[in-house]
């Protein structure tokens, strides 16, 4: 009788993914693009004060109103606000509005929180600006103010931020406008993820069972986005396939993927050989680099940079594609790997 003894070799993958900004949270609402204030004066105290908002909506679903809310302590909207001593914005008249209009001031605006309302209405990616009159200038010489912005789909201020956003300004002899938007880098990784990164599912990836007359192949997603003036670099970090002491061996250097030998890479491409992965998405400007940006071409070096985008940038979608091939003879076990991607921005 002959004894025949099987053999299987497979293979997992867990993902993990990480950002790194100078300061700033994310949070489920988008961020205002393009935001800065404007004042007629910068003098503590002074009367008759024109405050001039301009912004960029980035989510467009229907928005019926708009949130400015000035406050000393910080810029982040939905924390417990302190009102700056002296400001006072009760007597404030809605002057000018352009990009996003149909607005008026509501009836839930206090002293130091404008809401201006109207029928809710989509809202495009268009630079919008308002202008109110009527503003008292904060005491405090030589002292930073805030300004949380939000933008709502109910027309009374009120329920969840669909867009958010922070403004910084000074009041001191001498300035009259000072201005500082809050850095923010958004990045997620995942089997699937969607295209603003407000969703994400599954980081595990199982190739099955290793053949020397295949090749096993997978893909996951990630997604990046930046206000960051030089933009972002992503890279990878981790380690080929092990099983204790057995490895398939990483593609140090760019190739092609071929059945029966021992390989481990990736690309993000939209690859023939093997049927996997998808081109770069979305409008952003970030761009595949390196060996990573051939397609049919695999590599895998930890360290390598991968993607980036030179300048601040809207989201992008990524498909990073995976190759493993064995060798008749390939070593049974249980291999696994966990790869981390890194997204830095530069401010």
């Amino acid at each position: 009788m002959r004894r025949i003894t099987v053999r299987s070799i497979c293979g997992i993958l867990l993902l993990t993914s990480m950002a790194l900004l100078s300061s700033s949270k994310n949070s489920e609402a988008a961020f205002f693009l393009d935001r800065s204030l404007l004042i007629s004066s910068g003098q503590a105290g002074d009367t008759g004060v024109v405050y001039t908002f301009s912004l960029t909506f980035q989510s467009s679903l229907d928005v019926g109103s708009l949130e400015f809310e000035i406050c000393s302590n910080d810029p982040f909207p939905g924390k417990p606000c302190t009102v700056p001593a002296g400001f006072d914005a009760s007597s404030v008249t809605l002057t000018d509005q352009s990009g996003e209009t149909g607005f008026s001031i509501h009836a839930n605006s206090t002293a130091n929180r404008l809401v201006l309302s109207r029928t809710p209405t989509a809202t495009t990616a268009v630079a919008s600006v308002y202008e109110f009159s009527g503003i008292t200038n904060p005491t405090g010489e030589n002292s930073s103010y805030y300004v949380r912005l939000g933008s709502f789909a109910a027309d009374d201020g009120t329920g969840s931020r669909i867009d958010q956003g922070g403004i910084a300004f000074s009041i001191s002899e001498g300035v009259s406008i000072a201005t500082i938007v809050p850095p923010y880098l958004t990045f997620c990784a995942g089997i699937t993820v969607s295209a603003n990164c407000s969703s994400t599912l599954g980081n595990f990836v199982n190739f099955g069972t290793f053949s020397p007359n295949s090749t096993a192949f997978a893909s996951i997603q990630l997604a990046a986005a930046t206000n960051a003036e030089f933009g972002y670099s992503i890279s990878l970090l981790g380690t080929t396939l092990t099983a204790g002491n057995n490895i398939i061996e990483p593609m140090n250097l760019s190739s092609t993927s071929l059945a029966g030998t021992s390989q481990f890479g990736l690309n993000l491409r939209n690859n023939a050989t093997p049927d996997v992965g998808a081109d770069i998405s979305g409008s952003g400007s970030g761009t595949v680099v390196g060996d990573y940006a051939v397609a049919d071409q695999y590599k895998f070096a930890a360290g390598d940079a991968i993607a980036q985008a030179p300048n601040a940038t809207d989201f992008n979608t990524y498909t990073v594609s995976y190759v493993v091939n064995v060798p008749i003879g390939q070593a049974p076990g249980r291999y696994a790997s966990t790869i981390s991607f890194i997204a830095l921005a530069t401010f």
